[in-house]
């Protein structure tokens, strides 16, 4: 992870045995959710996998969602935050 000029750099990189991320599971909303947040923040997810060759995850969002519950003089807010994990 990186914080860069114009936002954050998240990389997740495996050598596992990867999938297919076209495949949609009717029973699952995992990548679906990560996708559906990560657009909430103003920012992009790419997921690049197959079958054997591991999986590579990357985030990036812009400097402008990372300012969220900060007052205008960069003072923490005291707006209580919620995790995006959380059900």
């Amino acid at each position: 992870m990186r914080r860069t000029e114009p936002g954050l750099d998240l990389v997740i990189r495996d050598d596992g045995r990867g999938f297919e991320p076209q495949a949609s599971n009717p029973r699952s909303f995992g990548l679906l959710g990560m996708r559906e947040r990560a657009l909430a923040l103003g920012g992009q997810l790419t997921i690049e996998s197959s079958r054997g060759r591991g999986t590579t995850v990357r985030l990036r969002v812009p400097a402008r969602s990372l300012d969220v519950g900060r007052t205008p003089t960069g003072r923490a807010s005291r707006v209580p935050t919620r995790d995006l994990g959380a059900a």
